[in-house]
């Protein structure tokens, strides 16, 4: 054989390999595990929004009831202080005293009204502190997660800095026709530019070959390589690697 084509295997395993580092970024564990709690997070936060929205009707109700359950107390204790010290005649006396029972009752039964408020605004409130709890704890996690991740892709960033110094190394020995073939389809399929046939099949892309196709790549010198019609990737036959 004309060219080292074992070395184009190899070099196809080690972009392949380099390849396939650079994807499992996007499933190292501590940025699986960070989605997973930022899409957790969207979703309390959406249910916080809906509990607000129903709370603040309620709440501000509430806030104008007491407001005006302050004003009556008040002014039941000015009228009761007049009252205590008024010296007038008695239909003065029997008025006084007939406002400070009808301010008691409105009092009463503006009470009623806020307990019955309160006892609607509880649940949504120990939800609403249930839901922020979890937030916290989440925001926490989240935050330990961003410094594992860091450690994790520095360590990711160690192997592919090791399989991409054996590149060099490769890319040094293979013939630079050969290699100028390869690295512009390597670059098309963003990974390997060559794989072996396999049965059949291509290695690279892993879809089944017509047999006209396969049977035309067997009777090719054993110094000259096929391609994959699917993907482009030279193909090397077992014979040619063994």
């Amino acid at each position: 054989m004309s060219e080292p084509f074992h070395l184009l295997l190899a070099l196809a395993e080690t972009d392949e390999l380099r390849a396939q580092l650079k994807q499992s970024r996007t499933t190292l564990p501590a940025k699986v595990e960070g989605d997973a709690i930022t899409t957790a997070a969207q979703g309390l936060m959406a249910a916080k929004t809906m509990l607000n929205e129903e709370r603040e009707p309620l709440a501000g109700t509430l806030a104008a009831l007491e407001a005006e359950i302050d004003g009556l107390k008040r002014r039941r204790e000015q009228t009761t202080a007049h009252l205590s010290s008024a010296v007038g005649g008695g239909k003065e006396l029997e008025a006084m005293d007939a406002e400070v029972k009808h301010l008691s009752a409105s009092i009463d039964e503006l009470e009623t009204t806020e307990l019955e408020l309160l006892e609607q605004l509880s649940p949504l409130d120990d939800r609403l502190e249930s839901l922020n709890a979890e937030l916290e704890t989440m925001k926490a996690r989240h935050q330990e997660l961003r410094t594992e991740f860091t450690q994790q892709s520095a360590a990711l960033d160690e192997k592919v800095a090791e399989i991409t110094k054996r590149r060099d190394e490769l890319v040094g020995q293979i013939e630079p026709s050969l290699l100028e073939r390869y690295e512009r389809i390597a670059a098309r399929t963003g990974s390997s530019g060559a794989a072996v046939l396999q049965a059949g099949h291509c290695g690279g892309c892993h879809i089944e070959m017509a047999s006209g196709e396969i049977d035309a790549i067997h009777h090719l010198p054993l110094d000259q390589l096929g391609a994959c019609e699917q993907c482009g990737r030279l193909l090397l036959r077992p014979e040619q690697v063994s």
